[in-house]
């Protein structure tokens, strides 16, 4: 999520890195800082191109800062066997375009 401003009331409003979609009034609770995803973590990874979306499972094999690309963060990811036609893949993806799985809260 990319952070647009903080209102007099300390709710976040955000844009939803994968879907775009403008976030609003978040609360604080529920906005934490990146963190690079590490080695083996599992995510859903956005390999569409020229704007479609198509979400696929992924595990991350490596984070990489891309000097070229003004810092931003790379992933290589290892997509999931996509059907018949297609097996398993290594993607480099920027960091928007993957989304780590959340662990649910423990009761």
């Amino acid at each position: 999520h990319a952070m647009r401003g903080v209102t007099p009331d300390n709710l976040y409003n955000l844009v939803h890195g994968i879907t775009q979609v403008n976030l609003k009034n978040i609360e604080t609770q529920f906005v934490h800082p990146y963190r690079v995803y590490g080695k083996g973590t599992e995510a859903s990874c956005n390999v569409g191109e020229s704007g479609k979306m198509i979400m696929v499972p992924c595990i991350i094999q490596s984070p990489a800062e891309e000097s070229n690309r003004g810092g931003e963060i790379v992933y290589r990811v290892l997509t999931e066997n996509l059907g018949k036609l297609e097996k398993e893949r290594v993607l480099l993806l920027p960091r928007m375009k993957v989304q780590r799985y959340h662990a649910k809260p423990k009761r």
